[in-house]
């Protein structure tokens, strides 16, 4: 437990489908193996089609969050216009390289529609260092649990259901929807501060939902 990052413990996952995104992560707010709260928010939403959302140390995520709305609200009384996905990735990584010699202990995950609706998701370290992939990324804590669920359930071309479906506690096939998941929450050796409870947000063109489990 050397890394600061790790000490409240996360999973945050963004993933994408045709012409939607989704963005999912725990709830749990807590040290080490300590719950403290079940309904802390580390998702975060800038525009109808954009959310970013922060893993890593809670007292680094509310203060780097507080800073970034400032911005983002800034940018949109300078310029007249929202964010789009690829501007608020820069803008991130811009704020966190400027602290390089002492660091936001935070993992941001950045997910979104940009023009034509084309979906956007990336990620970075806490320095900064951006990575664009075109499928899904993860951060956090449970990053090893969430890539192996993904790398199973997700394939391209996904398409969004405003069906209410829960996030299952056990991996299941989702016949082409757009339906992330958490680590299974009965898994024997899953560490207990890799979280519980989640919250996701999906945007399809109209209108986002969101879901809770």
């Amino acid at each position: 437990m050397s890394d600061p990052s790790t000490i409240n413990g996360s999973a945050v996952l963004a993933m994408t489908g045709k012409e939607c995104v989704a963005i999912i992560s725990d709830k749990r707010f807590g040290v080490q193996y300590q719950t403290i709260g079940k309904e802390f928010d580390k998702l975060f939403r800038v525009h109808d089609k954009l959310f970013y959302g922060l893993g890593g140390l809670v007292t680094d995520l509310q203060t780097f969050s507080s800073k970034l709305k400032f911005r983002t609200n800034l940018y949109e009384l300078k310029n007249k216009r929202t964010m789009e996905p690829q501007v608020l990735t820069k803008c991130i990584s811009s704020m966190l390289y400027e602290k390089r010699f002492g660091p936001f202990f935070v993992q941001p995950v950045i997910a979104g529609l940009g023009q034509d609706n084309a979906p956007f998701i990336a990620s970075m370290d806490s320095i900064g260092a951006c990575t664009f992939p075109e499928d899904f990324v993860v951060a956090g804590t449970a990053e090893q649990n969430l890539f192996g669920i993904c790398e199973t359930l997700w394939r391209p071309d996904l398409v969004c259901t405003r069906q209410p479906s829960p996030l299952y506690p056990e991996p299941r096939r989702t016949e082409g929807r757009l339906q992330p998941v958490l680590p299974p929450r009965h898994q024997p050796r899953r560490p207990l501060w890799l979280g519980c409870r989640a919250l996701s947000h999906v945007s399809p063109r109209p209108p986002p939902f969101t879901q809770h489990a």
